[in-house]
C-alpha cells in the first residue's frame, strides 16, 4: 500500500526568472531559445583577447591537429600547450594509431570565436580548423576539427593552452 502527499501551487507570488552572471558577477540577459526549450546566457565575449590571441589560438590547434597525424613536433606543440597538463601528455603520448599516409597537409577555414575570460589569468576560446589531407592521385581528405580550449597565464606571463575538449 502506498500513500503520499499532494502539493498544488495554484497562482506564484512573484514571477521568477532566471539569471547568468559573468565572471565578474555581472548578469548578463537569459534569452529562452523555443526549439531547445532551454534558457541560454548571452555573455559578452571579450573582443580584446580574440584580437590579441586568435592567431595564436589557431597555430596552435594547427599544431595540434598535425601532432595527432605524426607530421608536427613535440617541440612545436612546446609553443602552445603547457607542459605536465593532462591534454600535453595525451598529445606526446599518441600512439599515432589513426594516422594518414598523406602526401601533404594544410588548413583552411580557420576561425576563433567565442573568447570567454573567466579572469584575468584565464580564458577559453572555440576553434575551427579543416584539415586537409592531399594524395596522389586520390581525393584529398578533410577533416573538421572544432574545439574549445583552455589558456592560462603562466609564471613568465604568457599564455598557454591548458586544456582542449572536441566539440561534436
Amino acid at each position: 500500500k502506498f500513500s503520499y502527499d499532494e502539493y498544488t501551487v495554484e497562482d506564484m507570488l512573484f514571477e521568477h526568472k532566471p539569471v547568468a552572471c559573468n565572471s565578474k558577477n555581472e548578469k548578463t540577459e537569459l534569452v529562452y531559445d523555443e526549439e531547445s526549450k532551454m534558457f541560454c546566457a548571452d555573455f559578452a565575449y571579450d573582443e580584446a583577447l580574440k584580437n590579441e590571441y586568435s592567431d595564436f589560438v589557431i597555430d596552435g590547434v594547427e599544431v595540434y591537429a598535425s601532432r595527432i597525424q605524426n607530421a608536427a613536433t613535440m617541440s612545436q606543440v612546446r609553443k602552445y600547450f603547457e607542459i605536465g597538463t593532462e591534454t600535453y601528455e595525451r598529445i606526446k603520448d599518441n600512439p599515432g594509431s589513426f594516422v594518414w599516409d598523406y602526401d601533404s597537409c594544410e588548413f583552411e577555414n580557420q576561425s576563433a570565436t567565442d573568447f570567454y575570460a573567466y579572469d584575468e589569468n584565464t580564458f577559453s576560446c572555440i576553434v575551427k580548423v579543416t584539415q586537409v589531407m592531399h594524395w596522389t592521385n586520390k581525393e584529398d581528405y578533410r577533416e573538421n576539427v572544432n574545439v574549445t580550449i583552455y589558456l592560462r597565464k603562466g609564471d613568465d606571463g604568457e599564455f598557454m593552452i591548458y586544456d582542449l575538449i572536441t566539440n561534436l
